[in-house]
């Protein structure tokens, strides 16, 4: 059996900094385009990226043709020659980059401090005793929880 420890869904700056993350696996991929600056290559994957993940989110490519077409499009934008067959490698570069950048904003301790307390209203108690993670509920029905130091 299989255990969940965390699951963290942060895809708009909230805790995590998702904007310095996106540099960073940018910056990963630029050591195979020498002579593309940092803000040239993050805005051509700005440019590149909301196609290909809304093809993949409506089913019309796979995930793994999402991301090789990503990084051929950021090439052909940028003039880049890719190598055949590199598409995916360069991408799990950007993966691996992007993975290395995550850091959290400075406010985050205190956030997850309240989540612990305050974060499911009266059953913040519970959920973090029988958990062990801070959680925050939404109006919604979306819940977050964190695993800290993970």
């Amino acid at each position: 059996m299989t255990v969940l420890r965390a699951a963290l869904f942060d895809l708009d700056d909230t805790l995590l900094d998702a904007t310095a993350a996106w540099r960073s696996g940018v910056r990963s991929v630029l050591a195979h385009a020498p002579g593309v600056t940092l803000e040239d290559g993050v805005a051509a994957w700005a440019e590149v990226f909301p196609g290909w993940f809304e093809a993949y989110l409506t089913g019309a490519v796979t995930l793994e043709d999402s991301r090789a077409g990503r990084v051929v499009d950021w090439c052909a934008l940028l003039g880049i020659d890719l190598p055949d067959g590199a598409a995916l490698m360069w991408f799990d570069t950007f993966i691996e980059g992007y993975r290395a950048g995550w850091t959290m904003f400075d406010d985050v301790p205190e956030v997850l401090a309240v989540m612990a307390t305050a974060g499911l209203y009266d059953d913040a108690g519970k959920w973090l005793f029988r958990t062990g993670l801070p959680a925050k509920s939404g109006v919604g029905g979306g819940i977050i929880a964190v695993s800290p130091g993970k």
